[in-house]
C-alpha cells in the first residue's frame, strides 16, 4: 500500500486539480517529446466547439473549414454504458441542429464535465465520439472509423473518464481513500474495459486520468499521479515504451515492435465491446502506427507463420467464446472473444510453411478495418485427431498444433481452425518431432 499525501483536493473537479493538470501539461510540452509524431495539418471532420456566453456553456458541432481552422483539440475517452441518450448524439435528423447549437441538457454528466474542463484548461475544441461521428450513418461511421486512430494521435489532450461506467456518473467525485494499492495505468477501473479505450489510451500524446479518487497524468514520457504516491519522475508504462519504438526502421527495432504487438495482442483481446463487428476497428488505428508488413485481420505478414500460433489464454473466471457474427476467419484470435496470446520470437521454431495469404477488406480505404474474407494457403503435416468439440486453450508443452475441421459448404481442402493443443498433451508422444509425424505426409490445406 502506498500513503497518500494529505494535501490533496477533496474533489476532482477543485481548482487545484485544474492547476495541477495545467503545470503538468506545460512541463511536457517544454521538456518532452511527447508530440513529435504529430501531424500539424490533421484535424477531424467534426469538433465541439466550446464558449461561455452570459456565464453558461454553448456548444455546436463544426465540420469542414471551422473544424480545420481550429488551433488544437481535446478527446474524451469514456464508456458509452448500455443507455446512451439519443441526445447526447449526433444522427443524420440532429445534424444541421447541432452545427447550430448543442442542447446543454441534452448532454450526459461526463460530456458536460468534459466541455467544463476543456474551457477552464483554455481550450475551444474536443472530440467525442458521439457527437463528432454520424451515429445512423454506416458511411460516415466507415469513414471516421478509418482515421479513428489520427484523431487520437494528433490531439493535445485525452480526458479519460477512467472512474464512470457510464455518461450519469461524469468525471469528478470526491477524493476520500488514504491509501492505495499498486495500480499502474487506472487498471480495474470502468475505461479500462472497453476495447476502444485500449487504443485510445496509446496514441494519445497526454491523457488526463480521472479516476475513482484522484487525476493521473499521463504522457508519452510516462506516468504520475497527483498523490505522489509513486514518487515524482515518470512511472514507465507499456505505451510509454511503445512510443519508443513505433517509429523504429531498423532490424532489432522491427523485432521490438513485433514483440509490442504480441503485447497489445493480449491486452487488447481481453477487453469488452458492446458491439463484436467493431473489434477489428477498435484496433485499427494502433495497427496503422505500429505497421509490421501487410495486415491480415489482426496479424502481420511479416511472420504470419508465428502469428498464426495465437491460443486462448485460459482463466477460472474468463470464458472464451465464438461470436455468432463474422469478425475474422477461424485462423486469426479475431474471431474469438476472450484473451489470447501469440508464441514469442524465442519460443518458435517453425513446422509448417505459409505459401500465401489474401486480405480483403471492406472498405479499401481502411486495410486495417473489417474484412470480408481472407484464407492462407498452409503446407505442413497434417494429423487426424479426435474432434472433442472447440477449444481454443494451449496445453503447455513444447509443439504448437493447430487444430482444424473440414469447412461446410466449401471444396475439398478447406478447413476452419477450431483449437490448438501442444504435444505434450498427448500421453507417451516421442520427443523427435519426426517420430510424432512419422508416416504422415505433408499436405497444402487452405483455412477460413
Amino acid at each position: 500500500m502506498f500513503r497518500r499525501r494529505g494535501d490533496l483536493p477533496s474533489t476532482t473537479d477543485a481548482q487545484g486539480i485544474i492547476s495541477y493538470v495545467e503545470r503538468s501539461n506545460k512541463d511536457c510540452h517544454e521538456n518532452h517529446s511527447c508530440s513529435s509524431s504529430q501531424s500539424s495539418t490533421f484535424r477531424p471532420t467534426r469538433l465541439v466547439r466550446v464558449e461561455v456566453k452570459g456565464g453558461l456553456y454553448a456548444v455546436k458541432l463544426v465540420q469542414g473549414v471551422a473544424a480545420q481552422a481550429a488551433d488544437k483539440y481535446l478527446t474524451l475517452s469514456h464508456c458509452w454504458g448500455t443507455n446512451m441518450p439519443s441526445s447526447s448524439k449526433t444522427l443524420a435528423s440532429t445534424l444541421q441542429q447541432n452545427l447550430i447549437k448543442i442542447p446543454w441538457r441534452g448532454l450526459t454528466q461526463t460530456f458536460r464535465d468534459a466541455v467544463a474542463t476543456t474551457e477552464r484548461l483554455g481550450y475551444t475544441h474536443i472530440w467525442i465520439d458521439s457527437l463528432c461521428i454520424i451515429q445512423d450513418s454506416k458511411a460516415d461511421w466507415e469513414a471516421e472509423a478509418a482515421v479513428m486512430g489520427e484523431v487520437y494521435a494528433n490531439c493535445d489532450l485525452m480526458l479519460s473518464a477512467d472512474g464512470a461506467s457510464n455518461g450519469s456518473i461524469g468525471l469528478f467525485r470526491s477524493a476520500q481513500i488514504s491509501s492505495r494499492p499498486w495500480k499502474p495505468e487506472g487498471v480495474w477501473e470502468p475505461s479500462s474495459t472497453p476495447a476502444w479505450c485500449y487504443q485510445e489510451r496509446r496514441l494519445a500524446p497526454r491523457i488526463i486520468h480521472f479516476s475513482m479518487d484522484e487525476l493521473l497524468w499521463d504522457c508519452q514520457r510516462g506516468g504520475l499521479c497527483q498523490c505522489g504516491a509513486y514518487g515524482d519522475l515518470p512511472l514507465p508504462t507499456d505505451r510509454a515504451q511503445l512510443h519508443q519504438v513505433v517509429t523504429a526502421a531498423t532490424v532489432k527495432g522491427r523485432a521490438v515492435k513485433e514483440f509490442h504487438w504480441s503485447l497489445a495482442v493480449t491486452g487488447y483481446s481481453e477487453k469488452n465491446l458492446t458491439f463484436w463487428t467493431d473489434r477489428l476497428p477498435a484496433l485499427s488505428g494502433l495497427a496503422q502506427n505500429i505497421s509490421l508488413g501487410r495486415y491480415l485481420a489482426g496479424l502481420w505478414s511479416s511472420y504470419l507463420n508465428r502469428g498464426l500460433c495465437w491460443w486462448a489464454d485460459y482463466r477460472p473466471c474468463m470464458r472464451i467464446s465464438i461470436p455468432t457474427q463474422y469478425i475474422a476467419p477461424s485462423w486469426s484470435w479475431m474471431s474469438v472473444s476472450g484473451q489470447v496470446q501469440i508464441v514469442l520470437p524465442e519460443q518458435f521454431q517453425p513446422a509448417a510453411e505459409v505459401l500465401s495469404a489474401d486480405c480483403v477488406p471492406i472498405s479499401p480505404s481502411n486495410p486495417t478495418g473489417p474484412v470480408s474474407y481472407e484464407d492462407p494457403n498452409v503446407k505442413g503435416e497434417e494429423l487426424e485427431l479426435m474432434n472433442d468439440g472447440p477449444y481454443f486453450g494451449l496445453l503447455m508443452a513444447k509443439m504448437f498444433i493447430m487444430v482444424v475441421t473440414p469447412a461446410a459448404s466449401c471444396e475439398r481442402g478447406t478447413y476452419e481452425r477450431v483449437g490448438s493443443v501442444f504435444r505434450e498433451g498427448f500421453r507417451g508422444v516421442m520427443e523427435d518431432k519426426s517420430r510424432f509425424f512419422e508416416g504422415v505426409e505433408g499436405e497444402v490445406i487452405r483455412l477460413v
